[in-house]
């Protein structure tokens, strides 16, 4: 007895989930996928985490304040060490300078990331002050 095989479109993916066959732009995209693609569709994904965040909503808030704190740590760190233009240490005056704007993935001081990805984004930028940065604007 054979399997039977089934040859799906690449505009098309089946969710494992619901088992519908669906366009493969109602997936997230995941890297570490064979297909680029994640296993269940959006709407299937959003349900589930929906779920486990209300099961788990106090280790979820928990979760998000302790990576938040560690990347607030990690930004008041290097603000230590003052503008990489002038003698300027007020932690308040200082910004991050996309060197390449091409290559920003997102704003470092806002929002929460995972510390690899947030030092990644800080390689990409210089420390300067407010009033080097509008110069060089």
């Amino acid at each position: 007895m054979s399997k039977k095989i089934v040859k799906i479109s690449p505009e098309k993916k089946r969710c494992p989930r619901c088992k519908e066959e669906k366009s493969v732009t109602d997936f997230y995209r995941n890297i570490a996928q064979k297909c680029g693609l994640t296993g269940w569709c959006k709407k299937c994904h959003l349900g589930w985490f929906k779920g486990y965040y209300q099961k788990h909503k106090e280790r979820s808030r928990e979760y998000d304040l302790e990576v938040g704190e560690r990347g607030r740590n990690i930004i008041a760190q290097v603000k230590e060490l003052g503008c990489g233009c002038c003698p300027e240490v007020d932690e308040r005056t200082l910004v991050f300078h996309h060197v390449d704007s091409g290559d920003k993935k997102f704003c470092v001081g806002g929002g929460r990331r995972s510390v690899v990805t947030l030092v990644k984004e800080l390689e990409k930028c210089e420390l300067i002050c407010a009033n080097c940065h509008a110069k060089r604007r």
